[in-house]
């Protein structure tokens, strides 16, 4: 939430959303409408809320990856040193070569993170998603600052991913091509759900906030009280 004076906005307020694993979701709603805000409590960056996040993950740094805006990197490495390191330590079958050439980033493969626009960066991080491959991928504005190309390319990925994992991604408009199982409408008080009939995915009166690991799919039950 946020104050102006006497006058309080609550970004989110009451939040109940089931996710699933193998699902696709997309969040959209204008800047200010509270999808940063949303991801960053159920990634537990931000804590400052009222209510509770709680999920059961085997391994939480190797299960959940969130490509966020104020992300940082060392600079002692560059770019693809950072790539290597992801490859060997989650042990990944992508060849690095060819991931930079796919995402046209051979000639500042050497540069350092803090150099790159930010469409190079969205790339990178991209990139190091692919690496990691976690069970959820959670992705802010993945498409932000990026060209035709880039983002047909990102699109046609996640199409793909999604077969096996929980995507969960935001943006500011519909994305063209994107396979998504399920959107919702952020608008500052409630995230609706429009595609799936008879399934209650919000909820402003419910007070108590899970997420459960059962079998092959995720539940995830939040409620956000700010």
């Amino acid at each position: 939430s946020y104050t102006t004076g006497d006058f309080t906005q609550r970004a989110l307020d009451g939040v109940s959303v089931n996710f699933r694993r193998n699902e696709f979701v997309a969040i959209l709603g204008p800047s200010g409408s509270g999808k940063t805000t949303f991801l960053n409590i159920i990634t537990c960056i931000d804590n400052e809320f009222e209510g509770e996040v709680t999920y059961n993950i085997i391994d939480k740094k190797k299960d959940v990856f969130y490509i966020h805006q104020k992300m940082e990197f060392s600079n002692d490495f560059s770019i693809k040193e950072w790539m290597i390191f992801f490859k060997n330590q989650y042990n990944s079958k992508y060849d690095i070569d060819n991931l930079i050439m796919e995402f046209s980033l051979k000639d500042i493969e050497t540069n350092t993170f803090s150099t790159l626009s930010n469409g190079e960066k969205r790339r990178f991080l991209f990139i190091l998603l692919l690496l990691k491959n976690p069970i959820m991928m959670v992705l802010d504005e993945p498409f932000a600052e990026l060209d035709s190309n880039n983002r047909a390319l990102i699109t046609t990925y996640l199409n793909k991913l999604k077969q096996n994992h929980l995507i969960i991604l935001t943006s500011h408009c519909k994305i063209e091509n994107l396979m998504v199982d399920k959107e919702m409408n952020v608008h500052h008080l409630e995230l609706d759900d429009d595609n799936e009939e008879g399934e209650t995915i919000v909820s402003s009166n419910i007070h108590t906030n899970k997420f459960n690991y059962k079998q092959n799919y995720f539940n995830i039950i939040f409620i956000l009280i700010f």
